[in-house]
């Protein structure tokens, strides 16, 4: 056998070979390069042809980087000298493709080593984690700046996540928060409840629920809880995510507008009550004058016909009238008169009161009128509250006060706010109740100090004091039937004194009562 034809059939297998290893990098979707340790590059495929190009006897570092220079982060020598292949992902500015790289050292026929790198187009996937990144991004930056709070915890009830919100509504921190138990955000009853919704949520009840939940401090909120259970692809319950609405200031806002609506009942009914003063004072008034007038006909009668009845006693004897001896029904009829005179005198005065508080004054120039006749008509206004919850009511007046320029049903409103307020301050009717005006040298001012012995008032709430819709009347005092307060009194007191002119202040001491000052200018 010639020498040629012993080379032919030595050759042959080898060719084919190569041609089938040519023929599989060439039908391959990924990109394949083989470079010498002299960075020459051996071969490509069409894959890395098409997308970077004729090699044109370029070093890979020219070809691929665009770079006179071996790559400072080039892997030839990891992978020649050491036979170990490596992995990596790099950015080709030059496709604006994304590769996963396999670098593998490749034994030629003559001994020699060269380095073939696999290129996988992992374009797609970056991008997807990219968007996933930036969507996880905007959700996170969501999520923390929402203004309801946010939970993520495990099945075990462990707190995995809490955003700004929720650590704010708990005051805890998130290094508190994060693996800490739920439990530990809840008392014993609200513990209960919130048991009672995991066993829900592992059953895939995802309904909201209000419950309490204890701060840091101790304080308590109110919240709505709208939960979401997560479970795995078996069915598994895995944990939940939740969202947690501060129900506080609505309930706050829910209160004050309850309140309000009340109030405005009960004013609307005091609006009704001054429309019914003024006709039921006219109905008294009609039958007192008539007892009045009675009252005074029959004393004239009685007087003409004592001296008879006198003469008859002297003449015949005693005898009865009504049942009653002459003798002792001749001075009782006096005083019986004379109480049915002043007993209508004392109803009319009731009831000139009662119309005058309740009249609309017509705006106009202010009149000077005596404090001590406004108060005199407070005082009379309030005796039968006074004589039932404050029977030791007293009232000292300096003879010479002098006048006050301005509205006298006004002020009269005032001093009927402040005694009656001073004998629903008192636990029980023993304690007393009383009134000092008096007019201090220089005698530029009228001060009038009212004043009870009462429970007194906290120095929390006597800052308060004036403030319109504060109150303190529903757990103060024996309440005299008249109902809660609204708040509004007090309030509308200091600003009927500071358009006079003058002031209002308060002094207290809790469980030894309290003093109302009331200031006003004397007139000049």
């Amino acid at each position: 056998m010639t020498k040629n034809r012993v080379h032919e059939i030595t050759e042959d297998p080898m060719r084919l070979e190569h041609d089938r290893l040519t023929a599989i990098l060439e039908a391959m979707i990924d990109g394949v390069y083989i470079v010498n340790r002299r960075y020459e590059i051996e071969y490509v495929n069409p894959v890395i042809a098409r997308q970077f190009g004729p090699v044109n006897g370029r070093k890979c570092h020219e070809y691929l980087h665009d770079r006179a220079k071996a790559c400072s982060w080039c892997k030839n020598e990891e992978v020649l000298s050491f036979g170990k292949p490596v992995r990596s992902e790099w950015h080709s500015p030059k496709t604006r493709r994304d590769y996963a790289t396999l670098a593998t050292p490749l034994k030629n026929g003559d001994g020699t080593v060269s380095k073939l790198e696999v290129f996988h187009d992992i374009t797609d996937r970056v991008n997807a984690e990219s968007a996933l990144r930036e969507s996880e991004g905007k959700y996170r930056s969501l999520v923390e700046t929402m203004n309801e709070g946010f939970g993520i915890g495990d099945e075990e009830g462990r707190i995995l996540y809490a955003n700004k919100k929720l650590c704010e509504m708990t005051g805890y921190s998130k290094e508190e928060m994060i693996g800490s138990p739920a439990a530990r955000l809840f008392d014993e009853e609200n513990l209960k409840i919130m048991r009672e919704q995991m066993e829900k949520r592992r059953k895939g009840i995802d309904r909201p629920y209000e419950v309490s939940l204890t701060r840091k401090d101790g304080q308590s909120i109110s919240v709505i809880v709208s939960p979401k259970p997560v479970f795995d692809n078996e069915g598994r319950y895995k944990g939940s995510f939740a969202v947690a609405t501060d129900l506080t200031d609505r309930k706050r806002m829910e209160e004050q507008m309850k309140a309000q609506q009340e109030r405005l009942f009960h004013a609307d009914k005091l609006a009704s009550l001054g429309t019914l003063t003024a006709g039921v004072a006219h109905e008294i008034n009609n039958p007192n004058n008539f007892l009045g007038v009675s009252a005074s006909m029959l004393e004239r009668f009685w007087n003409d016909a004592v001296p008879v009845l006198d003469e008859y006693l002297n003449e015949r004897g005693s005898f009865s009238l009504g049942g009653l001896p002459y003798e002792e029904a001749r001075n009782d009829i006096f005083k019986l008169l004379a109480g049915v005179r002043d007993g209508a005198e004392r109803i009319k005065g009731i009831v000139d009161g009662l119309k005058n508080f309740a009249r609309k004054d017509i705006p106009g120039k202010p009149a000077l009128f005596s404090m001590r006749s406004a108060l005199d008509s407070a005082v009379a206004l309030l005796g039968p509250q006074l004589k039932k919850f404050a029977p030791n009511f007293s009232a000292r007046t300096d003879p010479d006060l002098p006048m006050v320029r301005g509205n006298p049903r006004e002020i009269e409103q005032v001093l009927v706010n402040l005694i009656l307020n001073a004998c629903q301050a008192l636990p029980s009717p023993e304690r007393k109740v009383w009134v000092d005006a008096s007019c201090p040298p220089p005698a530029k001012s009228i001060v009038v100090k009212i004043g009870d012995e009462g429970a007194g008032i906290d120095p929390e709430n006597l800052r308060r004091i004036g403030e319109p819709f504060f109150t303190t009347k529903q757990d103060e005092g024996m309440g005299m039937g008249m109902g809660m307060g609204m708040g509004m009194g007090l309030y509308i007191s200091r600003t009927i004194i500071a358009n006079h002119g003058g002031t209002l202040s308060f002094e207290s001491e809790p469980g030894k009562g309290t003093v109302a000052t009331l200031v006003l200018p004397a007139a000049e």
